[in-house]
């Protein structure tokens, strides 16, 4: 029996990401950015109850946060990225 996911769980997942310091991952990462954990927590506010929650979420190891959701043949991610990152 495998349980769902909901978006609650991802939020909470993401306050608790709050307390991660440096290092987090034992390879190097940076701590959870601030601001850009607090934009994950509205924007999966905004989510909540419109679409599908995320597989997941994640801290990127520059510090910030990706959700990522997966299905049959299809995968899309959704980056926060930290103040001053630029995409690569």
């Amino acid at each position: 029996m495998t349980t769902e996911i909901t978006w609650a769980d991802l939020i909470a997942d993401l306050h608790r990401m709050k307390g991660w310091e440096a290092d987090w991952d034992g390879e190097g990462a940076v701590a959870p950015y601030g601001p850009a954990l607090e934009s994950a927590i509205m924007l999966a506010g905004i989510y909540e109850g419109k679409i599908a929650p995320a597989s997941f979420v994640v801290v990127t190891p520059a510090g910030g946060i990706q959700f990522e959701w997966t299905g049959e043949g299809a995968a899309m991610e959704v980056e926060i990225f930290r103040t001053g990152n630029q995409p690569r």
